[in-house]
C-alpha cells in the first residue's frame, strides 16, 4: 500500500507549529525510509540516512542515537491496519516526555485526518488543528488551557455556546442567566453521564432527551447539546459540552477534543511539577521560591493602591538544642507541628518554609497592626501549643514601595534583633517608604504603632 497523497503545503504548515513547539525537524517517510516531506532543519551532520537506520534498527517509538548523536524518535503511521510510513522527530539534545507525546498526537493526526478520501474534511480539520492545538499547548494551567479552548471552539465551530467541566475547573464560553439553574442541570448530568460511561454522545432534544427531560423548564433549552469526553493515555481529564442550532461536524470536535485532552494533559503535568518545585517536602508548605513568586504578584498590586504589605520571618528559639536533646526525627515533627498552626493562624494562607527552622508570613495589603496582632497570637499558641518559643521579625511597607529581597532584608533585620534582645519575642519594623528610611514600631510607641 503506498503513502495516500494528501495536501503537502497544509501539512507542512502544522509540522511547523509543532516544530515551534518541539525545536525539532519532523519528517514523514515511506514505509521504505524514502522521505517524502520534512518540516524544521537537520542538524547539519544529520542525513536522511540517519533516519533510515532507525526506523530498521529499533523497534518504533524507540529513540536511537545516531552517529552524529542526533536523537530520533520514529511514531509509525498506519491504514486500515497496514504500516505504511512512519514520522521522525530528529532533535540534537534529550527527547522529553513532552517531546514524544507532541509527536505522536501529530502521527494521530495524520492518521486519522489525512489519510481519508473527504477532502473538504482533511482541509478543516487540518486547518482548525494547525491553529486550535499550539494555542491552547502554550497555556500553562488547566484554566488558561480551557479557556483558549472554549473561546476558540465557539467562533470556529460557530457553536451557540461551549462549556469545559474538569475536577478543578468549570469554564463556560457565555452565562444565560436567565436559564441558569436548568441548564447547569443538563450541563450536570450530562457530565455525570460521560464520567460514567467514558464515550461521546448527543442530545439532540433536551426536553424529550431520557436524561434530561425531567429538569423543571427544560422546554426553555435553546440548544441541541455534544458531550465528548477528554481522555488522553487512559487518563480521563473532564468533558466537553458543545451546544449548537446548525449541523455539527462531529468528527472534527472529536478531533479537536484529543488536541484538548492533550493540553489539559500536559497542562496538568506541568502544575503538578511546579506545585512539586515550590513545596517543601518535609512540612507541605510553600517554600521559598514560591514566595517570591508571590511577593512579585502582591508587592507591585499594593504599591498600584497604595496599600501596606507585611512580611513576618519566624524561628524557633534555640532549635539546635532540641535536636541535640530529643534528635532530628523530633525535630523533624516540630517543625511539621508549627507548620499546621501557622496554617490554622493564617488559615492555611501566605504560609511558606524559608529554611532550615525559620518560616515566613506574607500580609498582602495587611496593617502594620494587624500583622502585629496575628503574630502576637502565633507567639502565645506556639507556647501554650508546642511548648517552644519563637522570635519573629516583622517589616511593614506601609506604600509598599520595597522590592522583594528588600522587605525579607528588612524583616530578617528586625528578627536578628528579636534573637539578640531576649528570644521569645515581636520586632517589628515599619517603613513609610523606601527613601525615608526604617522605624522600629517599638522603640516609636503608639505613634509608630498605629499611624
Amino acid at each position: 500500500m503506498t503513502f495516500p497523497k494528501i495536501n503537502v503545503p497544509l501539512w507542512n504548515s502544522l509540522c511547523e507549529r509543532f516544530v515551534s513547539l518541539t525545536h525539532g525537524a519532523l519528517n514523514t517517510l515511506e514505509k521504505t525510509g524514502a522521505g517524502i516531506f520534512a518540516s524544521g532543519l537537520l542538524p547539519d551532520t544529520c542525513t536522511l540516512t540517519c533516519m533510515k537506520e532507525c526506523v530498521y534498527a529499533l523497534p518504533p517509538h524507540t529513540i536511537h542515537a545516531c552517529e552524529h548523536n542526533t536523537r530520533h524518535l520514529t511514531i509509525p503511521l498506519y491504514k486500515e491496519g497496514i504500516k505504511i510510513g512512519y514520522l521522525v522527530l530528529s532533535y540534537p539534545g534529550e527527547i522529553t516526555v513532552a517531546h514524544q507525546t507532541l509527536t505522536t498526537t501529530l502521527a494521530g493526526l495524520l492518521q486519522d485526518v489525512c489519510i481519508q478520501d473527504d477532502k473538504d474534511a482533511l482541509f478543516a480539520a487540518l486547518k482548525h488543528s494547525a491553529t486550535f492545538l499550539p494555542t491552547i499547548l502554550h497555556a500553562n494551567t488547566i484554566s488558561a488551557v480551557c479557556k483558549s479552548a472554549v473561546n476558540y471552539l465557539v467562533h470556529a465551530l460557530s457553536l451557540a455556546n461551549c462549556m469545559i467541566i474538569t475536577p478543578t475547573e468549570r469554564i463556560r464560553y457565555n452565562n444565560t442567566s436567565h436559564l441558569e439553574p436548568m441548564i447547569t442541570s443538563v450541563e450536570q448530568r450530562a457530565y455525570a453521564h460521560v464520567c460514567q460511561s467514558k464515550t461521546p454522545f448527543l442530545i439532540q432534544h433536551p426536553a424529550k432527551d431520557v436524561l434530561t427531560a425531567d429538569i423543571p423548564n427544560i422546554s426553555q433549552h435553546p440548544h441541541s447539546l455534544a458531550a465528548i469526553p477528554l481522555i488522553h493515555d487512559r487518563t480521563f481529564h473532564g468533558c466537553l459540552l458543545s451546544a449548537y442550532d446548525t449541523p455539527l461536524n462531529t468528527d472534527l470536535l472529536c478531533t479537536l477534543a484529543q488536541h484538548l485532552s492533550l493540553a489539559l494533559h500536559v497542562a496538568r503535568q506541568y502544575t503538578t511539577a511546579t506545585d512539586k518545585a515550590q513545596t517543601d517536602p518535609l512540612t507541605s508548605l510553600a517554600n521559598r521560591s514560591a514566595l517570591m513568586e508571590a511577593l512579585t504578584t502582591a508587592l507591585p498590586d499594593a504599591k498600584l493602591n497604595n496599600q501596606p504589605t507585611s512580611l513576618a520571618i519566624i524561628d524557633i528559639d534555640d532549635f539546635k538544642l532540641y535536636n541535640d536533646a530529643n534528635g532530628h526525627l523530633q525535630g523533624d515533627q516540630l517543625l511539621c507541628g508549627l507548620a499546621r498552626l501557622m496554617q490554622d493562624t493564617m488559615q492555611t494562607k501566605h504560609v511558606y518554609r524559608f529554611g532550615g527552622e525559620e518560616f515566613v508570613l506574607l500580609f498582602p495589603r495587611t496593617s502594620q497592626h494587624q500583622a502585629h496582632d496575628t503574630c502576637l497570637k502565633l507567639l502565645d499558641t506556639t507556647r501554650t501549643q508546642l511548648g517552644i518559643t519563637i522570635s519573629i521579625g516583622i517589616a511593614t511597607c506601609q506604600n509598599s514601595s520595597l522590592g522583594a529581597r528588600e522587605l525579607i532584608s528588612e524583616a530578617d533585620k528586625a528578627l536578628y534583633r528579636a534573637k539578640n534582645t531576649g528570644k521569645n519575642k515581636i520586632v517589628h519594623a515599619l517603613i513609610v517608604d523606601r527613601n525615608l528610611g526604617v522605624i522600629d514600631v517599638d522603640m516609636a510607641g503608639s505613634m509608630g504603632k498605629y499611624s
